[in-house]
């Protein structure tokens, strides 16, 4: 069995944007990447925004932060510290 994924970004007409989209079985998983040591509540915006846009088909979102913790931060959206999330 071939698994295939698609790398993609979102951005609306009016410019907002999602960094990447990975595609898999028509299911999508959101990352947004911030190099900011934290993660303020406006970082999550344009995240919900594709949720509600994409509604069913979002698995779930991840922020990649340079911070050092993981935080669940709502239901379907995890913030993962840069070393942690590449397993490094």
């Amino acid at each position: 069995m071939v698994t295939l994924y698609f790398l993609t970004i979102w951005r609306t007409q009016t410019g907002q944007e999602v960094d990447f989209l990975i595609e898999m079985a028509e299911k999508l998983v959101a990352i947004e990447v911030k190099w900011s040591h934290r993660i303020e509540e406006s970082d999550m915006k344009n995240l919900k925004m594709l949720a509600e846009d994409l509604k069913e088909r979002l698995l779930f979102s991840v922020i990649i932060y340079s911070g050092v913790e993981p935080i669940p931060l709502a239901p379907k959206i995890v913030v993962m510290p840069l070393p942690i999330f590449f397993g490094i």
